[in-house]
């Protein structure tokens, strides 16, 4: 029975599709793995569709095994693989989704000065305070959460030979409001802000999606290049536009357009 069923196999015109299977099922070893969230899945529509690609293959060698142990067992293996893919793919959009409702809560500060003290607690309770004050201005009714954003650089150091001291730029400030409505609010209410002279330095946007943030530091940086140039300090680009839709722009044509 076995010398038969290994002919069957070897013989079977649809040897070349069998032959290709392994290779095919070697992916699911390297298929996508579940993050924290922040970094969204691998390519999992391809992994989805190199499933799918497979139930041909398995149906093939599911008529040329006569073990019907066996080909239950194959078969529970397909099932098993399919459901976790689409398992997968609905845990992805459901972070997907999560993060998106978290994202149109934030708001994002710039020019907030940061505190040197040297107790944490005491630095974001500054940052809190500063942010409160922003809030009384634009007439937002809210005790949202603050923090700042990234690495907190080290205390000041004298610069060699100037005698002047470098103070590092002040780190983005995350606010994050109960509701999405309270940040749309502090965002529309913003002008009232630009009205105080000393907060017009203050810059806000709404807090943005991974490739809209990708794609301003692009931006940043194609501006920096072009600004080191000797024919561009005269009049240097800029980044210009609302969120989501900044363009690189010379200041004459700011002006212009004003």
């Amino acid at each position: 029975m076995r010398k038969r069923g290994q002919q069957q196999l070897q013989q079977s015109p649809n040897s070349i599709i069998i032959n290709q299977t392994p290779r095919k099922m070697a992916a699911f070893g390297q298929g996508p793995r579940l993050t924290d969230g922040a970094t969204p899945l691998p390519d999992l529509d391809n992994f989805l569709a190199q499933l799918e690609a497979t139930k041909d293959s398995t149906s093939v060698i599911l008529a040329l095994v006569e073990n019907e142990q066996v080909k239950a067992a194959l078969q529970q293996l397909s099932n098993c693989a399919l459901a976790a893919g689409h398992l997968l793919r609905r845990e992805a959009s459901a972070k997907e989704f999560f993060a998106e409702e978290r994202r149109l809560h934030g708001v994002v500060i710039g020019g907030l000065a940061e505190s040197a003290s040297a107790s944490a607690t005491t630095r974001a309770e500054e940052d809190r305070r500063q942010v409160c004050e922003l809030l009384d201005v634009a007439g937002v009714e809210a005790l949202p959460v603050v923090y700042r954003m990234g690495k907190r650089q080290p205390p000041p150091s004298l610069l060699s030979g100037s005698g002047r001291a470098a103070t590092p730029r002040p780190r983005l400030v995350k606010v994050e409001f109960a509701t999405k409505g309270m940040a749309a609010e502090f965002l529309r209410n913003r002008g009232k802000i630009a009205t105080v002279p000393t907060l017009k330095h203050i810059f806000m946007r709404p807090s943005l999606p991974p490739e809209q943030l990708s794609r301003r530091r692009d931006l940043y940086k194609e501006k920096a290049e072009k600004n080191g140039l000797a024919e561009n300090k005269a009049d240097p680009y800029v980044v210009w536009g609302p969120p989501g839709g900044e363009a690189l722009i010379r200041v004459s044509d700011i002006k212009k357009k004003k």
